[in-house]
């Protein structure tokens, strides 16, 4: 079986039924706080800003890295890295997705009597120097807002796997961590939203961020003995 079969096989095998429950769960909050922030403007989006990362932290936490199914096979770290990290991410941005499309679905299907309509445009500030103020759409600042905690849920699962081969002040450590990574992550994404050079640098920070704690992720199941002496 080569690499790919591999991380797939053992990431389908970690969806288990309880796997499963949590994503619907996250599903079904997104999609309520979706909707309700289309009648009452900021109350879902600040709650699902709140939980988005924790959520994504504890999708981090929920694969069983211990198997020990997984230690007798001719297997590599990364291999399983890997395969933890889709398990773990595809949990992760359950909850910010089903909220951007919940939303952007009750804005089209209510049109005017949408608050959104009702606010209008946002104004957002800008150097005068490069032109007058921007004018933003309100509906596209709240999915702006769902796609960066989309990506900050991600990172915070990833580093939060590493939290699983720890136990005690350690594990304590790296589930901090893995929440400051994921709200790190939002507000250098959020911070130059209006600037598409920076933006873009923000996303690749973001991504490099994620890609190094999957990369050590990897490297620390490399050396990982699930039976000490």
């Amino acid at each position: 079986m080569n690499a790919l079969r591999a991380t797939f096989a053992i990431a389908r095998r970690e969806m288990r039924p309880y796997w499963l429950y949590s994503v619907g769960a996250r599903i079904l909050l997104g999609a309520a706080l979706g909707t309700l922030d289309t009648f009452r403007f900021g109350q879902g989006l600040i709650v699902m800003m709140i939980l988005a990362v924790p959520l994504g932290v504890v999708a981090g936490l929920e694969p069983r890295i211990r198997d020990l199914t997984y230690f007798i096979a001719p297997l590599y770290g990364r291999q399983l890295a890997r395969a933890y990290a889709v398990t773990a991410a595809t949990a992760a941005f359950a909850l910010p997705c089903a909220f951007l499309v919940a939303n952007i679905l009750s804005v089209r299907v209510l049109a005017d009597s949408a608050i959104y309509h009702d606010i209008g445009f946002s104004w957002t500030s800008i150097d005068q120097s490069r032109g007058a103020p921007l004018q933003v759409p309100t509906e596209w600042l709240v999915a702006g807002v769902a796609l960066a905690m989309t990506v900050a849920s991600v990172i915070a699962s990833l580093v939060g796997l590493s939290a699983t081969l720890r136990r005690g002040l350690a594990r304590t450590a790296y589930v901090a961590l893995a929440c400051l990574s994921g709200y790190f992550s939002f507000l250098i994404i959020a911070a130059t939203a209006f600037d598409v050079p920076f933006l873009l640098g923000a996303f690749a920070a973001a991504l490099l961020l994620g890609f190094l704690a999957l990369r050590a992720f990897g490297e620390t199941l490399a050396r990982y003995d699930p039976v000490p002496y």
